[in-house]
């Protein structure tokens, strides 16, 4: 037997198979993909900036490290 389509309760469309019982989800319907690609602009963007942040964290505590020398230099992990 041929594939019946159906439209669930929620929206998606599935092809229901009667002679093995098998409901399928058709492709090209998920709404977490599509709210993740819109989403992902925004957090390339957020994350560009927490590792900018990162790094001048890192930036500062070097200098910091170099300015004032407690631990000698030949102990000091670079």
């Amino acid at each position: 037997m041929d594939p019946v389509e159906h439209t669930l309760s929620d929206g998606y469309k599935v092809h229901y198979h009667p002679d093995t019982g098998r409901v399928v989800l058709q492709p090209g319907q998920s709404r977490l993909r599509e709210r993740l690609t819109e989403a992902h602009g925004e957090n390339l963007k957020a994350h560009q900036e927490l590792a900018e942040r990162h790094r001048g964290l890192v930036k500062r505590r070097r200098e910091s490290l170099a300015a004032h020398p407690i631990v000698p230099h030949s102990k000091r992990v670079v």
